[in-house]
């Protein structure tokens, strides 16, 4: 299931648990686990993804959640130029960039405890990115669901050219 779909659900399916208290944090963790992988989520993700959907219906203006979707762009390039994107189109005046290789890790594992849905694209192609496939498998190993999660020989050829 892609992670957008993962995201949606999430935000669509369990934001009716999380406006019934009575289901609580147990509750939507055997959600949780029945549409991710196991080794994505802990009682204390779910708790978290209560907590957060608890005060966007409060419209809290101090929060104590954290983030459940890391949203991390990798790579500001891309080989299409659609015409609806900012970086296909030539609009951003930033210079070609990726995002360094262990600054990624060390992200992953700063939010790894309450992040349940990873998603390294935004303004660019990921996959041509050289180092998407190990940031993809260490955000795994960290407990991280990505729709990039691909077994090695079903992995593209693409590369995003060194200097």
């Amino acid at each position: 299931m892609p992670a957008l779909d993962v995201a949606h659900w999430l935000d669509r399916g369990l934001t009716l648990a999380a406006k019934v208290p009575t289901l609580g944090s147990v509750a939507v963790y055997l959600a949780m686990r029945f549409k991710l992988p196991a080794r994505v989520v802990t009682l204390a993700k779910a708790r978290n993804f209560l907590l957060a959907h608890a005060e966007s219906k409060a419209r809290a203006l101090t929060v104590r959640s954290l983030p459940y979707v890391l949203n991390l762009d990798t790579l500001n390039v891309c080989n299409l130029a659609c015409p609806f994107c900012a970086t296909g189109t030539g609009q951003l005046a930033r210079k070609p960039s990726r995002f360094p290789l262990a600054d990624a890790k060390a992200l992953v594992d700063k939010v790894r405890e309450h992040v349940l849905v990873a998603r390294f694209h935004n303004w660019g192609e990921p996959f041509l990115n050289r180092d998407i496939f190990d940031l993809i498998a260490h955000a795994r190993r960290a407990g991280l669901y990505h729709h990039g999660e691909l077994e090695p020989e079903r992995r593209g050829r693409w590369s995003w050219p060194t200097r």
